[in-house]
């Protein structure tokens, strides 16, 4: 999918539909477990959610410093003198992994909430989703985070660019 053919229109679009259909696989999870859990009205394990909440929280906060180093480090890894589509593959996939890594402690949030019965763990699912949409792919994140030179600007911006 080199950005020479599809321009900045079509290929940031794709990732655009990739990470929504992230957060909505997320969001439907969610709202299936809040919907089962008020269906069968089980009483909250307080005990339980008090440890989870420990659990998922320091899950949540390892996995969000883990996203940005790992996206960060990738981005390193891109050796300047590759061509612009090499680059552009290193950056979707680098965009992919730090997503899993935000999308992880958001479902293991939302299974916790169902083994405890406590909906504030659900808190910790929003928040990863809230960071997922922040981390939005345009063109002027990518020529910020890869440090692209005009050349490369020029082509990621082509005809058909409305960003």
């Amino acid at each position: 999918m080199p950005p020479e053919n599809l321009y900045a229109k079509n290929y940031f679009k794709a990732l655009s539909i990739l990470q929504i259909a992230l957060i909505a696989g997320i969001v439907l999870f969610g709202a299936i477990i809040s919907m089962l859990l008020l269906v069968i009205k089980r009483p909250v394990d307080e005990h339980l959610s008090n440890v989870f909440h420990y659990v998922v929280g320091g899950a949540s906060i390892a996995c969000i410093l883990a996203s940005k180093m790992v996206f960060k480090k990738k981005l390193n890894q891109i050796p300047a003198d590759a061509s612009l589509s090499s680059k552009m593959n290193a950056y979707r996939a680098a965009l992919i992994v730090s997503y899993a890594l935000l999308e992880g402690p958001a479902l293991f949030a939302i299974v916790s909430t169902f083994v405890t019965g406590s909906f504030t763990l659900l808190i910790f699912a929003g928040i990863m989703v809230l960071l997922m949409l922040q981390a939005r792919p345009t063109p002027q994140k990518a020529i910020i985070d890869m440090g692209l030179d005009d050349s490369e600007r020029m082509t990621l911006e082509g005809p058909g660019s409305d960003y």
